[in-house]
């Protein structure tokens, strides 16, 4: 799950709502050294962790969480904290009836499915719906931010200019790169930005294919290789760590991109995106360099 401070904009109302990251020369606390882990347990365990996260949230130590856990009931919790929406969970949660919760069983099924039948998935899916085909492990990102948008217009009573779609297997992203792409976005007359990297040795020049036994260009027209730095144009890789769409290409289009796309390049170390096991080790190790440099330098 996103820190709850580092862009909790998923999707940007007009104007700059509370939560974005701030567009100047405004200090932010970068410290974010406090982890959540928040288990399952149905109804109880979310009515026990909405105190918990409550009672967080009145603490000194709630601006400094940077990753929120959760599983099955924390996993609710979690994403209300994430997005400041607790209070909007707590509202929720007084207003459901008992029925709403359980229902007593028939009396021919109690032996088998005890007293009572678990109902509250069937309320959320009645009052929240329950987009079970966005559910899918082969899921496409497109759809499922298309379906957030449109739930969070309609249930905000807003109508966005902008969607901001932040993964989280980009961690070494910062609140600078998202001010900056939310900064140029404001400049350009674009459809979106995208943030990208330097391809480097991933340079399509570099490409080969494998045909039989031999090693063949991957294009036809593609010069022979030679040193990477003297590649002209300079190409460039998507790293994954922001799209800023507007809401008509989203929504209307069906696309993160648009025909005028803006580029917000960001450095290689910062451009990790955790697809294997060696994206993890490479991006825990240079998170822990960037916190021991943090702790020198306040040191």
């Amino acid at each position: 799950m996103q820190p709850r401070n580092a862009a909790t904009a998923q999707c940007s109302h007009r104007g700059r709502p509370a939560g974005w990251p701030a567009l100047h020369n405004e200090r932010v606390d970068t410290r974010r050294d406090v982890a959540v882990v928040l288990s399952g347990g149905g109804i109880n365990g979310v009515l026990l962790e909405l105190g918990f996260l409550k009672r967080l949230r009145e603490s000194p130590l709630w601006p400094r969480i940077g990753c929120i856990f959760g599983t099955s009931a924390g996993a609710v919790t979690g994403t209300s904290a994430a997005l400041d929406r607790l209070d909007e969970l707590e509202r929720f949660l007084f207003s459901l009836r008992p029925e709403d919760t359980f229902r007593p069983q028939r009396l021919w099924r109690t032996p088998l499915l005890g007293l009572n039948d678990y109902t509250l998935p069937q309320t959320i899916a009645e009052r929240l719906g329950d987009p079970t085909e966005l559910a899918g492990d082969a899921t496409p990102s497109l759809p499922v931010i298309q379906h957030a948008a449109r739930f969070v217009e309609k249930s905000d009573g807003v109508r966005m200019d902008w969607v901001l779609l932040l993964q989280p297997t980009s961690p070494l992203r910062t609140a600078h790169d998202i001010r900056a792409a939310i900064e140029r976005a404001g400049k350009k007359n674009c459809t979106a930005v995208v943030s990208v990297t330097e391809a480097g040795h991933s340079h399509p020049y570099l490409m080969r294919r494998i045909e039989g036994d031999l090693l063949l260009p991957f294009r036809d027209d593609q010069p022979e290789a030679r040193r990477v730095q003297d590649f002209e144009p300079k190409a460039y890789l998507v790293n994954g760590a922001i799209y800023l769409t507007r809401r008509d290409i989203l929504l209307e289009e069906g696309s993160l991109y648009g025909d005028v796309v803006a580029p917000y390049v960001m450095p290689r170390e910062r451009s990790v995106d955790v697809d294997t096991e060696e994206d993890l080790l490479l991006a825990e190790s240079l998170l822990r360099r960037r916190s021991d440099g943090a702790t020198g330098r306040a040191s």
